[in-house]
Order: structure tokens, then C-alpha cells, then sequence
């Protein structure tokens, strides 16, 4: 098929948004799927994605490097938990309702 790429650049300073847009991503999965202790709710493709995020080295690296990305970028809160990405719930749908930031 046809293949394209789409560049995802900031519209005022024209930074590139794809690597934090990836973290965010990788790091809504690994909240996502490895809080769901039944693995019987899970499809066959979540089972597999599931398995990766636990057992591939090149996996654990890539979301170590984000949480870590994500902590220069919001900042160190104490109600933060380590094991959990900033990304909550409360933020899916709603821009601007990112736990532990003021917006002003």
C-alpha cells in the first residue's frame, strides 16, 4: 500500500511533538495493561502487547526512558508514585485535567 508519513510539529516554535506523543502512548499501555490482573478479560492481541511490556529488556528500557522524560517534564510531585505514568484517568479525556498541575 501507499505509505506516508505524518510530521507532528509544534505551530509556533516547530518542534518536533512525535517522541513525547510515542511516550505518552507507550505509557497509557503499560498503565493500561499491566494493572489488569485477569488476563481472561484480554484478547489475544492485549495478552501479547501485555507479554511484551513485561518480559522484552528493549521494552522496559523504552518506558524507563519515558517515565524519566516525563519526570523532567512535569517536575517531581510527592504524590508521585513510580510505578504509575502522570497520565490518569482524569486526563483521557479532558485536556488540562492532569493531576498535580496548576494551569493557569
Amino acid at each position: 500500500g501507499n505509505a506516508f508519513h505524518v510530521f507532528l510539529h509544534c505551530p509556533n516554535c516547530r518542534s518536533n511533538l512525535g517522541p513525547s506523543i510515542r511516550d505518552t502512548v507507550l505509557l497509557r499501555k503499560v498503565d493500561k495493561y499491566l494493572k489488569v490482573d485477569d488476563d481472561f478479560r484480554l484478547s489475544a492481541s492485549e495478552l501479547r502487547v501485555k507479554h511484551s511490556l513485561e518480559n522484552d529488556a528493549d521494552i522496559a528500557l523504552a518506558v524507563k526512558e519515558a517515565r524519566s522524560r516525563e519526570n523532567d517534564f512535569f517536575g517531581d510531585h510527592a504524590d508521585h508514585d513510580d510505578t504509575a505514568s502522570f497520565v490518569t484517568q482524569d486526563s483521557y479525556g479532558h485536556w488540562g485535567a492532569w493531576k498535580g498541575l496548576k494551569l493557569i
